[in-house]
């Protein structure tokens, strides 16, 4: 690695050791897996190469080693976070980063790039006990469905936009690959998925929050 990046200064040694070396430790660990799937005689599953297209996750083990959240008190809704090689890029902060940060992950989806933090020493905010309990069980035609007998609809999001993902991806095997034209149409089908990933989880959340808070007076509670 080291005789790599010392051959390559405007390449490879461009940009943070550190995060190169956790980049193979992924791959150390994608083999290790590989190899005891084997070794159990199991259905190995070969690691899949990631080549530019593929390959959508950045990591540094260490804030300031080579990536700093740059947090900036006087801009609450904006600051910036400094990469090694590029330098400082703005960032919406959609809620405020608790406690000390530990690792820091750049992702990127369709077109759209996410800062994403690991903290330690997050401070706990337990809520006080009301003693209320309900079942809840998960289910396909109902979402959940609880003990009381409560069923909660399941949105389906992915047959929502099963027709805009189907036009898409015809769209798609149309494009010559390697073209400009088919780099645009993955960008459009990953959005599309990246869309109902968000909906997925959004809609658990809400469900979770309200089911909490109709359980004997959770928001009394959560409101002081």
């Amino acid at each position: 690695m080291k005789d790599i990046r010392a051959g390559d200064a405007e390449g490879q040694g461009r940009w943070s050791f550190s995060s190169q070396q956790a980049t193979l430790r992924r791959l150390d660990k994608a083999f290790a897996a590989f190899f005891k799937r084997v070794r159990e005689v199991r259905v190995p599953g070969f690691p899949r190469f990631k080549g530019r297209g593929w390959f959508d996750t950045v990591e540094w083990p260490k804030d300031g080693d080579g990536c700093r959240w740059d947090c900036q008190p006087e801009h609450p809704t904006a600051t910036f976070v400094r990469l090694q090689g590029i330098g400082h890029v703005r960032v919406h902060q959609h809620r405020p980063v608790q406690g000390r940060v530990k690792t820091i992950s750049v992702k990127r989806e369709g077109a759209r790039w996410y800062v994403i933090l690991s903290c330690d020493e997050v401070p706990a905010r337990p809520l006080a006990s009301t003693g209320a309990a309900v079942g809840v069980d998960m289910g396909v035609v109902s979402f959940v469905t609880t003990s009381d007998g409560d069923p909660v609809d399941n949105p389906r999001h992915l047959a929502v936009s099963a027709g805009r993902l189907a036009t898409a991806q015809r769209a798609l095997a149309r494009k010559k690959r390697g073209s400009k034209r088919r780099g645009k149409a993955v960008v459009r089908v990953a959005a599309l998925h990246a869309k109902v990933r968000r909906q997925r989880l959004d809609g658990a959340h809400k469900a979770a929050l309200t089911l909490v808070r109709e359980t004997n007076g959770w928001a009394t509670h959560s409101e002081r």
